[in-house]
């Protein structure tokens, strides 16, 4: 019962997730992904909004899903700075062992 707008929306999803995993990995530098990490982030928040949009649809199991999915999105928010609160600003992400958190 969700539109196409989700279908694409996860497209753009995959994408982004897979050019994060891409500059995450070259040397590892924080900076050197946080465009991409913010995509990721900016993406996730659209399907969110599309997910609750379309909550009547019968959607509980993807629902679940992209629960269990945000927490590995809060972990890249919290690696990069970005707060639950206000994620378009960053705060000191050179608090320790970030690189243990991330999901890939």
């Amino acid at each position: 019962n969700y539109s196409g707008n989700l279908e694409n929306l996860a497209e753009q999803f995959k994408d982004a997730t897979d050019d994060l995993e891409d500059a995450f990995g070259n040397g590892r530098n924080l900076n050197g992904s946080a465009d991409e990490a913010r995509r990721v982030l900016d993406i996730a928040s659209r399907i969110d909004q599309e997910i609750y949009n379309n909550r009547r649809g019968g959607g509980g199991n993807l629902q679940g899903q992209w629960n269990s999915m945000r927490q590995d999105l809060d972990m890249i928010a919290d690696a990069y700075g970005y707060n639950n609160g206000n994620r378009g600003n960053r705060r000191n992400r050179n608090n320790g062992g970030w690189r243990n958190n991330f999901p890939f």
